[in-house]
């Protein structure tokens, strides 16, 4: 058929001014009408000032199946399914996850609440075992069908993937080769970068550039998608593990202080050198926060943090471990403590759902006072997404009034910094610099397999600024590029974009409240984004039953029966 082809659309992740929710959809058209289709991430969005109780997540559900028992049904959301197109089953072969953070797979766990059903969803052991711990601790039963990958899977005859490590701050990050078929014959190669970074990692697979040509070499590459959050950084040479380590070592051991310090909860890659530079400093570590914790535990389950167990309080048990027994135990100067709030998350909420961090600011945290015998250590740089500078300001400038100013923070551009405090190299970020786009880039279009053919560079996850800087780095390196929002796609191989008409207009977002109002008994908002005024307008409003989900007994049971399914999957 002549209207054989590869579709590419951007469900979410390429947003106006935010950033989070990355979806994107490829369907592969081939020569008998066929058509293939996957999804790669289903992410939640990242804090937006007006819906800041709440996770919004691109509108992917036409894909999805949904078909709840009668007596849980509810008419709104299974009208409104049908209205978008959608059916009792998936209408996509598989779903890829690239990595556990909130806004990569953060929708799964709301769209299940829902009742949505979805495909066989693949990614690497650790990212599946951390999902289904979240799913299971939240009460989800109506668990998805999920695979370790590790090789080439063969989607269809015309639609094959290959997975290969990269570096990013979590454990187990994954990018895509996929390759689409036209009459039995390459038709187009893509090569799905995630977020990735070209550092060094403490724990697992991460990228190494001799592996990676090779890896090239052998493929047929005609577009990137790449990670866009972190070009406009142009730092020359980006901190390294290794340097990491060795600075947090030196802080702990310049001060007999106990040292505080907050990481974002899904990034083991960013709290492994604090717990190294404590192991060289003969201090022990305690991680607070709920989300910390359980990620702690699943992966240390899955056996990849061992080199931990001298170092953490209650390795084996870190979820039942107290912060008073802590304090008790360890002298003061060994001490150091990892909080959640590395963005100050839920600063200007007027909830008890707070951060470690903020929680401590504002004296609300019953078991912790601080005082003058505390350093505080912020390795998290402050992002100009929503309203975060502005919270970390606010929650340092309260922290310092408690401890005498006792801070230190990690090394910025002056105008990011969160007040007159000394700048020390702690922790580097996880997406790739703007030298490290250039680098990466250079390398796929020398080294794959095809480098005489055009190659086109279609920038991802960013808002519309870092995304067009991007797709600069592309035009440096005489490379093809695309820019695409959400809610627009592209024709492969010949690059026919297919623009939305009027981008304000597009209902492309579900809002749902607050992660436990499903459980109760809530509504989903159906919104569209109004790129004049960067806000979201709701539009209808989609019941959800009151016992659609139940918290389930057998948690235990459950997360036994996943780990022994991981691991044979895994041999």
């Amino acid at each position: 058929m002549e209207n054989s082809h590869t579709k590419l659309t951007i469900l979410g992740g390429n947003n106006n001014n935010h950033i989070g929710a990355s979806a994107q959809l490829l369907e592969h058209t081939n020569e008998k009408g066929h058509i293939t289709r996957i999804m790669i991430d289903l992410g939640s969005l990242l804090i937006s000032e007006e819906r800041r109780n709440g996770h919004l997540v691109a509108d992917a559900t036409k894909y999805l199946g949904y078909n709840p028992p009668k007596n849980q049904i509810s008419q709104t959301l299974k009208n409104y399914h049908k209205s978008v197109g959608g059916q009792k089953s998936p209408q996509i072969e598989a779903l890829f996850l690239t990595h556990m953070h909130e806004d990569h797979i953060g929708g799964i766990k709301l769209l299940l609440k829902a009742g949505y059903i979805f495909p066989p969803i693949y990614g690497s052991k650790e990212t599946l075992s951390v999902l289904m711990r979240l799913l299971i601790e939240d009460g989800i039963t109506n668990l998805p069908d999920v695979y370790p990958i590790n090789d080439t899977l063969q989607i269809s005859k015309d639609v094959s993937i290959t997975p290969f490590p990269v570096s990013h701050t979590t454990v187990g990050s994954l990018g895509y080769h996929i390759l689409t078929k036209f009459n039995g014959s390459p038709d187009t190669g893509i090569l799905h970068l995630g977020d990735f970074n070209l550092s060094d990692i403490m724990i697992g697979n991460g990228y190494n550039e001799a592996l990676f040509q090779n890896f090239l070499n052998a493929f047929y590459v005609t577009h990137v998608l790449t990670d866009s959050t972190s070009t406009q950084n142009n730092t020359i040479k980006p901190l390294t593990f290794k340097k990491s380590v060795s600075n947090w070592s030196e802080l702990m051991q310049s001060t007999d202080k106990r040292i505080i310090t907050a990481v974002i909860s899904r990034s083991i890659q960013n709290m492994a050198p604090i717990i190294k530079a404590a192991t060289q400093s003969g201090r022990k570590v305690f991680i607070d926060g709920h989300a910390q914790r359980l990620i702690y535990d699943e992966l240390q389950k899955a056996g990849v943090l061992e080199d931990f167990s001298a170092t953490v309080f209650h390795h084996t048990d870190v979820i039942n471990a107290d912060l008073k027994q802590f304090l008790t135990t360890e002298q003061r100067k060994n001490q150091v403590i990892i909080f959640s709030g590395a963005f100050a998350e839920g600063f200007d909420e007027k909830t008890d759902n707070l951060s470690g961090l903020v929680r401590i600011s504002k004296r609300s945290l019953k078991s912790f006072l601080l005082d003058s015998s505390s350093l505080i250590a912020l390795s998290q740089r402050a992002i100009p997404v929503s309203d975060i500078y502005e919270n970390m300001k606010d929650m340092v400038q309260l922290l310092a009034e408690q401890n005498n100013g006792q801070i230190i923070q990690n090394k910025t551009h002056p105008s990011a910094s969160l007040g007159d405090y000394p700048m020390m190299e702690l922790q580097r970020t996880g997406h790739a610099t703007l030298n490290e786009t250039l680098t990466l880039l250079k390398n796929i279009k020398k080294h794959r397999l095809n480098s005489e053919d055009e190659l086109t560079v279609i920038p991802l996850h960013g808002n519309i600024n870092q995304l067009k800087q991007t797709q600069k780095c592309a035009l440096v390196l005489n490379i093809n590029s695309a820019l695409l929002s959400n809610n627009e796609s592209i024709i492969l191989p010949q690059n026919t974009l297919i623009k939305t008409s009027d981008p304000s207009s597009k209902t492309n977002w579900l809002y749902f409240k607050n992660e436990n109002g499903i459980s109760n008994g809530s509504q989903i908002e159906v919104v569209k984004e109004n790129l004049n005024q960067s806000r979201y307008e709701t539009v209808s409003f989609l019941n959800i039953p009151a016992n659609f989900i139940s918290k389930h007994q057998n948690k235990t049971t459950l997360l036994n029966i996943m780990r022994s399914k991981l691991s044979r999957q895994m041999d």
